[in-house]
């Protein structure tokens, strides 16, 4: 589904195989299941996430430029990796699969798993919140923030163990185990580790 000009908003629920969709603006205010991948832009507006649930099976794609991209759902399920571009970004997935991050070029960035996460590659140009029940990692490649960062595994391990990581805020944590590497000097700020 390709769809050009004003605002999408969706009248019911989607499901397919790949699904596209290209708007100005985007609401995702129903259902969508992609047993394929799913690629979703707001060539000039913001891209917000008002109800239902998103089932991704292959890759996610999301892309709001330089606006809010609001993926706030926490029914979520997000099978594949997940690649955001937005200004102030929101993710929130459900527990049933780990929430895996590809590329990130973002303002500030909340992310939440109700299980485990995996943050991906790239920049956030701002504030970097991340949440998880389960075990936070990092894919490979090394994370950019550019404000500070707030990391709370709750009991599970912390591993950001990628030399290319740079926190160029202050950088604090809870979680179990912890290790945190980084190209630069750390400053830290709250900690509390229980492992």
């Amino acid at each position: 589904l390709v769809s050009l000009g004003g605002a999408l908003s969706a009248p019911g629920s989607l499901k397919g195989g790949d699904i596209t969709l290209r708007r100005p603006s985007v609401v995702l205010a129903h259902d969508v299941t992609a047993s394929g991948s799913l690629d979703v832009r707001a060539t000039a507006g913001t891209l917000r996430q008002t109800g239902g649930r998103l089932v991704v099976t292959g890759s996610s794609r999301f892309d709001a430029g330089s606006q809010v991209l609001d993926l706030g759902g926490a029914l979520n399920d997000f099978q594949g990796e997940v690649a955001l571009n937005g200004g102030t970004t929101q993710v929130a997935a459900t527990a049933l699969h780990t929430l895996n991050l590809a590329g990130v070029a973002t303002g500030d960035l909340s992310v939440s798993s109700a299980g485990a996460l995996r943050l991906g590659t790239g920049t956030v140009s701002g504030a970097l919140t991340a949440t998880s029940a389960g075990a936070m990692t990092q894919a490979a490649g090394g994370l950019s923030v550019t404000g500070n960062t707030s990391l709370n595994a709750g009991t599970a391990a912390i591993t950001l163990t990628d030399g290319a990581n740079r926190w160029a805020g202050s950088v604090g944590w809870s979680g179990g185990d912890v290790g945190l590497a980084s190209a630069d000097a750390l400053r830290l700020s709250s900690l509390a580790t229980r492992g």
